[in-house]
């Protein structure tokens, strides 16, 4: 399945690919393929978690590519077909804005917004922008000259737009967003079990009375157990040392308070049913036990599977304390010792 940087790579090829000039690269064509290549790359900058008002930061290119959704305001002649070139990078740039917009559903926060985005963005408009200049140099000596006119405006206004984007060294716009693509229950390997694996923890975390102690710890483990085959492929990588030593650090924090967090007090106790956790969690477990050199790639993706997974356990074991929604095995009110003992609700904030 590809990846946001698979499509993001087939962007470069076909911009970078765009000269000269057909017999179908006619004003009305170029009119009409802007109309349908301005839709998707709209998509696509909507769905970058560039952090902020997305409003306010998107408005230089919504008064930009608006426009030329709706084409000119005069009726032109002929047959209206769109040019064959413009209607590749469109489907392209329709794949890449689709495959943003589910990662956007699925997990809102990849943890991978800010600089990460505009990288990926830069990425992105520096293949509009070759484009836009490649259209106007097909446009120069061609009839309707009012409409040529106005097209060879809104490219002017286009290239101007994605210039600063465009000067960005191509090294510097590599994006650890690229790795992501859409989840896939059906892959080989960790990439599908983990899928498995969170949709089953999704629903448990997600209803109120399936979660159960084991659950939680189950989660935990397995979140640590993941975090600790991505420390493995990061210190096997050939990522420079200093970045190298920084992530591996990061998630040998991770690991250790996903350890905390499996460490279930014996004392406590939590009702509910998993039935389809379990078989997903020793699935999961079973693959992790049988790779080998986990590959960098594949757990990256796991991992951004998995955060939702982490945000809803956090979220579900706060509101578990905080509504004392804990059963703890404690003495009975009015016996006598400590030997009369029952399950009782945790009335007390608790603290672990």
């Amino acid at each position: 399945m590809a990846t946001v940087g698979d499509l993001v790579r087939k962007l470069e090829i076909l911009t970078y690919n765009l000269n000269g000039r057909r017999p179908d690269d006619t004003v009305q064509s170029h009119v009409v393929g802007w109309m349908i290549l301005a839709k998707p790359t709209l998509r696509a900058i909507r769905n970058l978690p560039v952090g902020g008002r997305r409003d306010y930061i998107n408005a230089s290119f919504r008064a930009v590519f608006q426009p030329m959704l709706t084409g000119p305001r005069k009726e032109m002649p002929g047959e209206l077909r769109p040019a064959g070139r413009l209607v590749e990078v469109a489907q392209t740039m329709g794949a890449l804005a689709d495959l943003l917009s589910e990662t956007v559903r699925i997990h809102p926060n990849p943890g991978l917004g800010g600089a990460e985005a505009i990288k990926l963005e830069a990425a992105v408009l520096v293949s509009v922008h070759m484009a836009a200049h490649w259209s106007r140099s097909t446009l120069g000596d061609q009839s309707l000259a009012s409409t040529r006119h106005s097209l060879m405006a809104s490219l002017g206004d286009v290239i101007a737009l994605t210039e600063p984007w465009a000067l960005i060294p191509p090294a510097s716009r590599a994006s650890a967003l690229e790795s992501l693509k859409l989840p896939n229950a059906h892959a080989p390997g960790i990439e599908g079990a983990t899928v498995a694996w969170a949709d089953a923890a999704k629903i448990v975390l997600q209803e109120r009375y399936r979660g159960t102690g084991w659950a939680m710890q189950a989660i935990a483990g397995t979140l640590a157990l993941l975090s600790h085959l991505t420390r493995d492929a990061v210190l096997t990588s050939g990522i420079r040392q200093a970045s190298r030593t920084e992530i591996a650090d990061q998630l040998t924090q991770g690991i250790r308070a996903w350890r905390t967090a499996a460490t279930w007090p014996p004392n406590l106790r939590l009702g509910g049913r998993t039935e389809g956790l379990r078989p997903a969690t020793r699935a999961l477990h079973d693959v992790c036990a049988a790779v080998g050199q986990p590959d960098l790639e594949v757990m990256r993706h796991a991992l951004a599977v998995a955060e939702p997974v982490s945000l809803l356990h956090a979220s579900v074991m706060e509101r578990l304390v905080a509504n004392h929604e804990l059963w703890i095995h404690g003495v009975i009110p009015g016996s006598q010792g400590d030997y009369a003992k029952k399950w009782m609700r945790v009335h007390a904030k608790l603290n672990f």
